[in-house]
């Protein structure tokens, strides 16, 4: 994690689980509210709401080295390794759109 930070057991606010939650020095908010479990399930739930919203702007590719492609607004494409890549362009571009 960048900058300085220190840790605190916290109880984690989907589960209740206690975990080390890493605070950035001078900020009293934990960098993150969750425990690593409920983190990676979170993220996956987003992955999947995401990818379900955009069926048609991107597919598995037939590759062994890239998990998906999405489509570029001018027909190109673009290579990713993981979803959480991929996810991320797709909010940028196509949920901007949306909104604009």
């Amino acid at each position: 994690m960048p900058g300085k930070y220190y840790t605190e057991e916290r109880e984690c606010n989907r589960c209740g689980a206690t975990y080390d939650a890493p605070y950035m020095i001078g900020v009293r908010q934990p960098m993150r509210s969750l425990c690593s479990d409920c983190n990676s399930d979170q993220k996956e739930e987003r992955i999947e709401r995401v990818l379900s919203e955009h069926p048609d702007v991107w597919y598995r590719p037939n590759s062994e080295d890239k998990e998906i492609a999405v489509y570029k607004p001018d027909g190109g494409r673009w290579y990713f390794r993981h979803d959480s890549k991929a996810v991320e362009r797709i909010k940028q571009v196509y949920q901007e759109q949306e909104e604009g």
